[in-house]
């Protein structure tokens, strides 16, 4: 009897690929006779449904919708008949014209028809023109094309995209020298227009080097400029120096050698252009046809719109009781007050910033006495404080003192600051090992580099640099900002120069770090004296200032609040404007592409502090307001978009106290836990708490987050994710109530109103994944999902009954992947896997596989084979599926007749591993015993006897396992520390002459991804007579069987190559997860999909859905580019 066994050969590569847009506001809305109110919730809801279907590129969905409100509403048949333009427009874009061509022609005619009956009734509107223009581009008629994009500039002169998309019209067809002139005539206007933009001058510098132009030197000198910040990244990733190439190139120029102006040109193009400064610049040039879709109705329709009062629940009776907080005769002038849960008990502490003392109490509510619970000296110059968990110090070995906190927690630490520049206490509160060898709760651990500053305003924590620790944003007395990447162990460095940061003028005076343009990186919004502007987030650390120009910079700001009160899932700005309050809303329809209304918006409100909470839990955000001069915070309900009613509350002060000197006067928080928002304000002599008596009244929901993952009953802490996902995304669904919050505390908050339960919480955690809970409880913990963002495609193979996951693939070519800052991950451009003869059955007489893209990355596949092994049943044959190995593997077919247990096999304490190792039954062996983050954790070794081993001929050992690996975010962030534990690959020892263990290969490989099998010939490899080998690592590597053979097999088995008849390309969704119940990994059910996106959208290029056998029978660098789904 023969048995079949399948190997799957695939040469590839795999990257992630995100990449940022940049918009613009393209509409105004006309006047129009007003509708009816009570028509008005059909209307929206129509516009809602067609503008999420065109969002989510449905074009066809949309397309009823739209001609539903041209029929049922004539006074917005505008927006209708505009947004069909734009509609069909996107369906043809997403059509394949190959597929039905008959069809496509006729799609063709009847948007060109659309687009010119929308010039007809709106002749000066360029939209209609650029859209007029991509339609001829698909019908590949260029002069059509051109002369579109011509009649677009004519209508919008000083726009620099309206001008991109002319040239490139014109770079389509033009090939002779005078119309190469045309072209750079075009591209000429773009950089005018737009002298940073880093695409634009790319592209003209690659036309004047065409045509020998000697202004070549101008735009290689604005280049240099621009990208002077980022050079030492691009070097890093490329090992060339941009900033030197261009010197280089100017030379050149010089000297007239065109023949390397050229070259060099081509390089320094070819490593600038996927830089994320770059390919944002290009996204603000070839603006996405989605961002012309028309969001407002006409003028008289939004204010009736605005009108409307929103469906707020009831109001209920709430009111504020002031008590004093009994304070220690030794707490001095107070200078700053913050509300923590410092020694991680479950309940808030008051944390107290004194003359040169810093308290933690606890305040006498509930019936409790105030108590002083630690205290530290510190200098007189340090005059204000934040807190932020900055070492991640939480400790699985201790159990929460928290009820229902189901990981670790982590305490905050201190980072003072004001003129005698920063001080950082490490709390120590939450150990109390650590506490009792320490003769106060806090110990100064000052990094060397902040040592040296002075005359600090204001800091901010965030991680920045997306590498799962909390950076610091500093803010002089000049209003200088400055960025500071911690480096763990409380060592911070100064990264400054890797940005490009507001001009000198701007006097920067907060920093609030949210992710601005929700395309999953955290931005950095700064408020300035009379400006406001944001760090928009490039990556690798390195952050471009944006100006926001609808604010303009004539009056003082003193306040700034970023909110989402319209519920359009894009962040709006309320801030405080020489006492009175605005507002910006703003719109986003591709993820890094965020538009701002052309005006600020006014709200009838003054004041020069505010604080947004839900003081009555209705689900919606209230505001308290205070004036330079008052000694209240008066409170106002929120009842519309930007409407607020007066309210009998307020937040006062004990009018003979009343410091209006005091910088910071109130904190938001639940103080006495029960249900409702209190405020805590207080000034130089005293502390009120402000309780809130009635908020409680309608339904609430806390949520902590906990960047611990949890597997079985292992908990450790994630190193991908700061502690408390400080910077994460949350929304909460109630009905059709929709709450967006950054998380920046401890506890978040929702009011619920009327709605008893929560439909879904869904958060976002700062390194992008989603992470869903449904129908919430109370007082929710959520600990990070055990869950890869970027690791490899999945292979499913029919059983003869259904698709079963067999394992990933294309571990060994990581594109991107970084082991360290700067040290990218070496790469093979192919693979053998093993399919075993039960997982692949005939169907229909095909063989039939499913290769899934279903995590946050791009998969690269060049070429892709099936070879049937025909054997002898009484043999087992393997592929070397192993990776990261010192001497790449070759493939070959390993057999083994005659497979053997070894005597023994003991992990670094003695415990005997080898009942879980014997067979191959999904009980996996755990080697180490502590685990520091995903994929790291402490040394570890097992250590197998193999026996008397003396005539064997031939020994080889294979292990079957799977590694749950880190990911380049913690890589660079581990690699920064040299304190930090580092994941070492698995390498070989055996004892020596001497009974030492000798290092015989220093990296032996490990199985790629999901469990595979790994090959180590240990043949004349041991020193002694000893036959036992250790297998050393302090990766996160679990192993389900370990045998050794030495069987020598002369059979011949020679692959057979099974031609691919076919292959097609299509969305398919995720596969509902299998979770593992003990140390295993996770499974798939391809048969359980869901169809929704699970990620970020990923930008980009991708193959088109369809026929891809052609891309894929041969390796020839034609390759199938899959996104996730």
């Amino acid at each position: 009897m023969r048995t079949r066994n399948y190997v799957i050969s695939v040469a590839f590569a795999v990257a992630i690929a995100v990449l940022a847009i940049l918009i613009f506001n393209w509409f105004s809305p006309l006047d129009t006779p007003r509708i009816d109110s009570s028509q008005l919730p059909d209307l929206l809801k129509l516009r809602q449904r067609s503008i999420a279907y065109l969002e989510n590129q449905l074009p066809e969905d949309a397309i009823p919708l739209l001609n539903e409100i041209a029929s049922q509403f004539p006074v917005e048949d505008a927006f209708a008949q505009y947004n069909l333009a734009v509609g069909l427009t996107l369906q043809l874009e997403l059509e394949n014209a190959a597929a039905n061509p008959n069809k496509f022609a006729d799609q063709i005619d009847a948007t060109e028809r659309q687009i010119e009956s929308v010039i007809s009734t709106d002749p000066d509107s360029a939209i209609p023109y650029l859209l007029l223009s991509r339609v001829n581009k698909i019908k590949g008629n260029f002069s059509g094309q051109i002369a579109a994009a011509i009649s677009a500039t004519q209508r919008s002169q000083n726009n620099p995209s309206v001008w991109f998309e002319l040239f490139l019209a014109r770079s389509e067809s033009d090939r002779q020298s005078e119309e190469i002139n045309n072209t750079l005539a075009a591209l000429e206007q773009v950089t005018a227009l737009a002298p940073d933009n880093v695409w634009a001058l790319l592209q003209i510098i690659n036309y004047q080097d065409q045509l020998q132009r000697r202004e070549i030197t101008v735009s290689l000198i604005r280049l240099q400029e621009m990208i002077a910040p980022f050079a030492s990244g691009v070097e890093q990733r490329t090992r060339l120096n941009p900033t030197k190439m261009i010197s280089e190139i100017q030379e050149a120029v010089h000297a007239e050698k065109w023949d390397v102006v050229t070259r060099q040109c081509r390089l320094l193009g070819n490593i600038l252009r996927p830089e994320e400064i770059a390919q944002s610049d290009r996204m603000s040039l070839m603006p996405n046809t989605l961002e012309f879709i028309r969001t407002r109705f006409s003028t008289n329709t939004e204010a009736n719109i605005s009108e409307q009062p929103l469906d707020i629940p009831k109001a209920v009776e709430v009111s504020f009781s002031s008590q004093q907080i009994d304070l220690p005769k030794s707490i001095g002038e107070l200078k700053r007050v913050e509300i923590a849960d410092m020694d991680l008990n479950g309940s808030f502490e008051l944390v107290l910033l004194a003359d040169n003392l810093l308290s933690v109490i606890t305040p006498d509510i509930n019936g409790k006495a105030s108590s002083v619970i630690s205290s530290v000296m510190i200098d007189a110059g340090y005059t204000d404080f934040i807190l932020a968990d900055l070492d991640q110090d939480s400790d699985p070995n201790l159990s929460s003192k928290i009820e229902g906190a189901p990981c670790a927690l982590a305490d905050l630490d201190l980072i003072c600051f004001g003129s005698a520049g920063i001080a950082i206490y490490e709390n120590l509160m939450g150990n109390p090992t650590e506490v009792s060898n320490e003769n106060s709760s806090f110990r100064q651990t000052q990094s060397e580099s902040l040592a040296e500053l002075s005359n600090v305003t204001a800091v901010s924590a965030a991680d920045f640099d997306l590498d799962g620790d909390l950076d610091l944003i500093i803010i002089d007395f000049e209003g200088k900002v400055s960025l500071w990447a911690n480096y763990r162990e409380f060592q911070f460095s100064d990264v400054t120069a890797r940005s490009a940061l507001p001009p000198d003028d701007f006097f920067c005076e907060e920093a609030i770090a949210i992710d601005l343009d929700r395309d999953v990186d955290l931005d950095i919004v700064l408020r300035g004296r009379k400006s406001i502007g944001y760090l928009k987030n490039m990556r690798h650390g390195s952050l471009r200032w944006e100006q926001i120009h609808s604010i303009g910079e004539s009056k003082n700001i003193t306040d700034l609040k970023i909110v989402d009160f319209d519920s359009n899932a894009s962040w709006d700005l309320l801030f405080c404007r020489e006492g009175e309050i605005v507002y910006l809303p703003s719109k986003i329809s591709i993820p890094g592409s965020i538009r701002w209304s052309d005006t600020v918006n006014e709200t009838g409100l003054t004041g020069n502090e505010m604080y947004l909470f839900d003081y009555d839990n209705d689900g919606f955000q209230d505001i308290a307001l205070k004036d330079a001069s008052s000694d209240e915070f008066k409170i106002l309900r929120r009842t519309g978009e930007i409407t607020f009613e007066q309210t009998n509350s307020s937040l006062k002060w004990s009018s003979d106290n009343f410091d209006q000197q005091v910088k910071k006067t109130g904190v938001v928080e639940d103080l006495d836990g029960d249900g409702d928002l209190d405020g805590l304000i207080w000034n130089s002599t005293g502390i009120w708490w402000q309780r809130n008596e009635g908020g409680n009244q309608n339904p609430f929901l806390k949520i902590a987050l906990h960047g611990q993952q949890v597997k079985g009953e292992q908990t450790s802490a994630s190193g991908r994710v700061n502690h408390y996902g400080w910077g994460s995304l949350m929304e909460l669904k109630a009905g059709e109530n929709y709450q967006p919050r950054v998380v920046d505390r401890q506890v978040i908050h929702f009011g619920l109103g009327a709605i008893e339960q929560a439909d879904v919480v869904r958060v976002v955690w700062p390194n992008g994944i989603p992470q869903n809970v449904i129908e919430p409880k109370n007082n929710l913990f959520i600990c990070e999902e055990q869950r890869l963002k970027g690791s490899c495609p999945y292979l499913y193979a029919w059983n003869g009954n259904y698709f079963e996951f067999v394992t990933d693939l294309l571990w060994a070519s990581p594109v991107g992947l970084q082991f360290a800052e700067g040290v990218i991950a070496p790469t093979r451009p192919w693979e053998y896997l093993l399919i075993e003869s039960d997982q692949l059955k005939p169907r229909n007489d095909k063989y039939e596989i499913r290769l899934t893209e279903e995590l946050w990355e791009a998969a690269y596949f060049d070429q892709v084979r099936l070879l049937a092994i025909d054997h002898p049943a009484n043999l087992d044959v393997y592929s070397n599926e192993k990776v990261a190995s010192s001497s790449t593997p070759e493939f070959m077919i390993h057999v083994v007749e005659n497979p053997r247990v070894p005597r023994a096999v003991i992990d670094d304490q003695g415990n005997d591993l080898l009942p879980l190792l014997k067979l191959r039954d999904d009980k996996y062996a755990k080697p180490f015993h502590r685990k520091y983050f995903q994929g790291v954790t402490e040394p570890w070794f097992m250590e197998i006897d193999l026996g008397e081993l003396s005539n064997a001929e031939s020994i080889k050992l294979f292990l079957q396992g799977w590694v749950f690996p880190s990911d380049t975010s913690l890589n660079v962030a581990l690699s920064q520390s040299p304190q930090a534990a580092a994941s070492r690959p698995p390498y070989l020892q055996v004892p020596n002459a001497s009974g030492e263990w000798e290092t015989i290969d220093p990296s032996c490989g490990f199985p790629g991804g999901k469990t595979k099998t790994i090959v180590i010939d240990l043949t004349d490899r041991f020193l002694t007579d000893d036959y036992r080998v250790r297998l050393v690592s302090s990766m996160e590597i679990y192993w389900d069987q370990l045998f050794f053979s030495t069987d020598i097999v002369k059979q011949e088995l020679t692959p057979t190559v099974l031609e691919m008849e076919t292959s097609h390309l299509h969305y398919r969704g995720v596969s509902q997860i299998i979770p593992h119940p003990g140390s295993g990994p996770e499974s798939y059910d391809y048969n359980s999909v869901n169809t929704l996106p699970a990620w970020p959208p990923a930008h980009g290029f991708f193959t088109a859905y369809g026929d891809v056998g052609h891309l894929l029978r041969a390796e020839d660098d034609q390759l199938v580019v899959m996104q996730p789904g």
